[in-house]
């Protein structure tokens, strides 16, 4: 698993897990899909209005809650990762 917004640690923790897929070097150029919403004027959550973000948030309380632990889980695997590559 990983995550688009931490994609230099993804890309660490899918080499240690999967070492047969291909991925690009570190810090290549157009590394991360252009789908992932880098370099869009999408909004982000901080530059929403507080009554918009509030309404969000309120309408998606499963999914904020299934990333969370998604973000533990990765955390966890990231972790496991540097203890193995430290010995």
């Amino acid at each position: 698993m990983g995550l688009t917004s931490r994609w230099e640690d993804t890309k660490t923790v899918l080499g240690f897990w999967f070492p047969w897929i291909s991925l690009p070097p570190h810090g290549a150029k157009d590394d991360v899909r252009a789908n992932a919403g880098y370099g869009s004027s999408v909004e982000a959550p901080l530059t929403l209005h507080a009554a918009h973000r509030g309404a969000i948030s309120a309408a998606n309380q499963c999914d904020i809650a299934l990333y969370k632990a998604a973000v533990a889980q990765f955390d966890q695997q990231l972790m496991v990762v540097k203890a193995a590559s430290a010995t």
